[in-house]
């Protein structure tokens, strides 16, 4: 099995316009300081022009059936890095790498979830019909077990739900069905975050079938995750 290859350098973005992608040096994020706006640019890793470094030049490997928890304090980059493993944030340089190949989440065959507040489900529609019509865009069936008890709330709409509703039908999306024997990428940004203990039980149990099959797991978390599965610690620092 490939292993997915990370090495990450991130300044806090300033603005929402973001940099370009850029393979073939250690990854970096940069945008328009404060003030700025303006085209997107290409800035040296080492040279990050008056933004907030917030980490510098972070490194692992997660092969498949790996879990790596991403810890550290509210504003030290864990969220960042998940999303530009993801996809939603482009770097001006870095590199990611599957295997001997580059990696790039928008267009890998590597199917990859990310679950993270917001979570993007629309307001006015069911929890039902939110997971229905995700289930439609990415070709998959409607999952059989109910394991985060959805059909608790599955007829009122989404903002009637509480945070924990909210949560539990968010993680329902990673028991979706699929036809493809490839394993997941899961990215969960605070995934335990107002779940109660019963169904904090069921998405450690979750994790752990998912990686026992071959998946892979990066999760960030203030919260004890997964401990009996000896995941890799990734400590992340503030920086001021």
């Amino acid at each position: 099995m490939s292993r997915l290859s990370i090495h990450v350098q991130l300044s806090n973005p300033c603005k929402t316009r973001g940099c370009l992608l850029f393979w073939g040096h250690p990854c970096a994020i940069f945008f328009p300081g404060r003030g700025g706006g303006g085209p997107p640019f290409r800035q040296p890793a080492n040279q990050p022009c008056g933004q907030k470094l917030i980490v510098d030049e972070i490194s692992f490997r997660l092969p498949a059936g790996g879990i790596c928890l991403l810890q550290g304090p509210n504003g030290a980059g864990k969220t960042s890095l998940l999303r530009v493993v993801a996809g939603f944030l482009l770097a001006n340089a870095g590199v990611l790498s599957l295997g001997a190949h580059l990696f790039n989440p928008v267009t890998s065959i590597l199917p990859i979830w990310y679950i993270g507040a917001p979570f993007g489900f629309h307001p006015s529609l069911t929890a039902a019909k939110n997971l229905s019509q995700i289930a439609s865009m990415r070709n998959l069936s409607l999952p059989i077990d109910d394991s985060f008890h959805i059909k608790d709330f599955a007829d009122q709409p989404l903002r009637t739900l509480s945070s924990g509703q909210l949560q539990r039908l968010a993680l329902s999306q990673l028991l979706l069905r699929k036809d493809s024997h490839t394993p997941d990428l899961w990215l969960l940004d605070e995934p335990n975050s107002a779940l109660d203990s019963y169904h904090c039980l069921v998405l450690e149990t979750m994790i752990e079938k998912h990686i026992r099959s071959g998946g892979r797991v990066i999760a960030a978390t203030h919260q004890p995750l997964c401990e009996h599965l000896s995941p890799e610690i990734i400590q992340l620092e503030a920086r001021k």
